[in-house]
C-alpha cells in the first residue's frame, strides 16, 4: 500500500495461492521521467513544461481526493456484502479488495481496517487457513482474518497494538493465531515474551477450541517455539502423551521438537527427567535428545545423564542411538519459525566433536553396559 502519493510502497505477496504453496515475492519499481538539461528555456519551450506539471498535479490531486477514510470504509463494506452474497467468489473478492486497499495511504488503510475489525462484522470465505511464505497467510477463512493478516504488513506497530486488544476476548482461534503472530513480530522485551507465552497457553487450554481445533489453533503452537517458551514444556509434554487426541499431540510434538533444536538445554533437561514421558513415548524422547550438540560441554553432560538413567529402556536407547546425531527437521510453512538451513562446516565440526566424545565414553567403565549403543552411534558417524 502506498504511504502517500509521493512514496514507493512494497507489497510482498498475493493471496491467490493454494494451501501450502509458497507465497510469491513481489517487487516494486519507481519510474522517473527524465528531462534533459539545456540552454535556458525560450518562450516556445515554456507551454509544454507547464502542461506536464499541470497534468501531474491534477492526477495527484485526483488520487488524493478520491482516497479518503470514507471511501476506504466503503470498499470494506462492499467487500463484506459481496462475500456474504457470493462466498464461492471469495478468492477473487479478497484479491480485488487487497488491490483497492493498496492504493490508499497507510494511515487511512490502517484506520479503515481497525475500524472494521472493531465493528465485529465478518463474512466467511469457505477458504482454508493457509500459511504461505514468511508466515503470511496464503488463503483466509474469513474477511476479518484477511484484514488482520494484511494489517501486519501495512503497519506492524498498529497491527501489534490492535491485536493485543483483540486478544482480550476469546473471539475465534484463527483470529487469535494471527493476532499472536502480529504481536510476536513486533515483540522486543521480556514482558512481550511472557505475554505471548501466557496468551498462547490460554488459547491452547481453551476447552471449546480444543474440542474442535481449527487449523489456526494448531498452528498457533508455533508461537511457543518462536519465543523459546521452555516454561511451556510441561504443558506440551502432557498433551503429547494424550492418546485420545492425536491432533493436539502432534502439534505439541512439533513444538517440542522445535524447542529441542532451538533451546536444547532448557527443554531437554526437563524432558529427560519426565519418567512418565519416557515410559509412554520413549522412542520419541530419544529422537529429541539426539538433537543435542556434543560440542557444548553442558549438552555432553545432559546426554550422559540421559543415557545412564536407570529408568531408560532398551527400546528408547535404540531409538536414540539409531538417529544420533539427529539432524532431521520438518519442512513446513509456519506462522513464525523457519526451516533451519544446512551448514556443511557446522555438520563437520559437530560430527568431529561427537566422535571424540563417544570414543572417550567407550573407554569409560561407567558406560560399559551401554557400549553397544555407543558403537551404533560411532558407526553412524564414520
Amino acid at each position: 500500500m502506498s504511504h502517500s502519493p509521493t512514496k514507493t510502497r512494497r507489497f510482498p505477496w498475493k493471496i491467490l495461492l493454494p494451501v501450502g504453496a509458497l507465497g510469491l515475492i513481489g517487487f516494486s519499481s519507481t519510474f522517473f521521467e527524465g528531462t534533459s538539461q539545456s540552454a535556458p528555456s525560450t518562450e516556445k519551450d515554456t507551454p509544454p513544461n507547464h502542461e506536464v506539471k499541470a497534468t501531474s498535479s491534477s492526477t495527484t490531486n485526483s488520487i488524493e481526493s478520491s482516497h479518503t477514510l470514507a471511501s476506504a470504509q466503503a470498499e470494506l463494506e462492499d467487500a463484506l456484502r459481496r462475500l456474504q452474497q457470493n462466498p464461492d467468489q471469495a478468492a477473487q473478492i479478497l484479491a480485488q479488495l487487497e488491490t483497492q486497499l493498496e492504493s490508499y495511504p497507510t494511515d487511512l488503510a490502517t484506520q479503515a481496517i481497525t475500524g472494521f475489525l472493531s465493528s465485529a462484522q465478518d463474512a466467511q470465505t469457505e477458504l482454508p487457513f493457509g500459511i504461505g511464505k514468511n508466515g503470511n497467510l496464503a488463503s483466509h477463512p474469513s474477511l476479518r482474518i484477511a484484514l488482520l493478516d494484511w494489517l501486519s504488513s501495512i503497519d506492524s506497530v498498529a497491527a501489534a497494538s490492535y491485536s493485543k486488544i483483540l486478544l482480550n476476548t476469546p473471539t475465534h482461534p484463527d483470529e487469535w493465531a494471527v493476532a499472536l503472530r502480529n504481536v510476536a513480530r513486533f515483540s522486543t522485551t521480556k514482558d512481550d515474551r511472557n505475554y505471548l507465552r501466557l496468551k498462547t497457553e490460554e488459547l491452547i487450554r481453551n476447552q471449546d477450541w480444543q474440542a474442535k481445533p481449527s487449523i489456526g489453533f494448531l498452528n498457533a503452537f508455533d508461537v511457543l517455539a518462536h519465543i523459546k517458551a521452555t516454561e511451556s514444556t510441561p504443558l506440551l509434554s502432557e498433551m503429547v502423551q494424550n492418546p485420545r487426541r492425536r491432533d493436539l499431540a502432534h502439534a505439541s510434538f512439533l513444538t517440542l521438537n522445535r524447542l529441542a533444536r532451538s533451546a536444547p538445554l532448557e527443554t531437554l533437561n526437563q524432558l529427560i527427567e519426565d519418567e512418565e514421558l519416557s515410559s509412554n513415548l520413549g522412542p520419541m524422547l530419544g529422537n529429541m535428545v539426539a538433537h543435542a550438540d556434543l560440542r557444548d560441554i553442558k549438552q555432553q553432560e545432559l546426554v550422559k545423564r540421559y543415557m545412564l538413567a536407570k529408568h531408560r529402556t532398551e527400546k528408547e536407547l535404540r531409538a536414540f542411538s539409531g538417529v544420533f546425531p539427529n539432524g532431521n527437521f520438518f519442512v513446513s510453512n509456519n506462522l513464525l519459525t523457519s526451516v533451519p538451513r544446512a551448514n556443511k562446516k557446522d555438520r563437520y565440526e559437530r560430527k568431529k566433536a561427537s566422535l571424540e566424545t563417544i570414543n572417550a565414553w567407550l573407554q569409560d567403565p561407567e558406560f560399559r553396559s551401554l557400549s553397544r549403543h555407543l558403537v551404533t552411534m560411532k558407526n553412524r558417524l564414520q
